[in-house]
């Protein structure tokens, strides 16, 4: 079901009935084939007669997207409300660090080295909130770096060691450059308000980042969630296992 809300109003835009993705992803999740549980409802039984029973679960799944930016000439890798992703993965852990970090892993996302420049640029509305996620990058052992205005504001804000990168429209490359030397391993982007100066510096990071495989994150709400996963437990506690395994427990007898 897809919703629009504009000024606290509900409209219900689409609403399909199907079983192409959501259905698979959450009957392995969770252990119960509920595509054949509905069938066996429709003709008649019932969840207790099938042995459907609401188990705990021990375990977290977490499914990300997959995309194809960088095969796209002059692609803006940036999100909206048309569906972009070319493919999507599912992975499973006991907690929600590292079930995140196996499936961004797992998409194809590239986990920069320790030491690595993380770039931070975001929109005037997001900079308050990137004072903690820079405090949260630079705990987990990276450097930051930052445009100008995103730089101004974290200093004011108690923010000290900073790597200030400048954009094209302040007639410079350096970001350009870095990131295509590898100095950056990561790129948080948040999308700026349309002036044509941040739209195209904007778009210029991004697509940088898409052309040398640097990974793009252009929501804040995923880089706290990717970092807080790092500081948790970084991927030293990684571990591949059965989906049987964690499915022993909520696992069902098929009538």
């Amino acid at each position: 079901m897809k919703f629009l809300v504009k000024n606290s109003e509900v409209f219900v835009i689409e609403l399909n009935l199907r079983a192409s993705r959501s259905m698979p992803y959450t009957s392995k999740a969770t252990g119960v084939p509920l595509i054949w549980a509905g069938a066996k409802v429709m003709l008649g039984k019932t969840l207790r007669e099938l042995n459907v029973k609401k188990k705990p679960v021990y375990h977290v799944a977490v499914k990300s997207p997959t995309f194809s930016f960088s095969r796209i000439k002059r692609a803006d890798p940036v999100l909206g409300v048309e569906m972009t992703s070319t493919g999507e993965v599912a992975c499973i852990d006991y907690d929600f660090p590292s079930a995140l970090i196996k499936s961004l892993i797992s998409a194809g996302m590239k986990l920069p080295p320790l030491g690595k420049k993380v770039l931070v640029t975001v929109r005037d509305d997001d900079k308050p909130r990137a004072v903690h996620l820079v405090e949260m990058i630079r705990r987990t052992g990276y450097q930051v770096a930052a445009t100008t205005g995103t730089a101004h504001y974290l200093r004011q804000n108690g923010v000290k060691e900073l790597c200030v990168v400048r954009k094209l429209s302040e007639g410079k490359r350096e970001i350009i450059d870095e990131i295509a030397r590898g100095e950056i391993g990561l790129i948080v982007n948040t999308v700026s308000h349309p002036n044509i100066e941040a739209v195209t510096d904007g778009f210029t990071i991004r697509r940088t980042g898409a052309e040398f495989m640097v990974p793009v994150l252009t929501r804040l709400e995923t880089a706290e969630a990717f970092f807080k996963a790092l500081e948790r437990e970084g991927v030293t506690r990684l571990a591949p296992r059965s989906l049987e395994e964690y499915l022993a427990q909520a696992s069902i007898e098929l009538i």
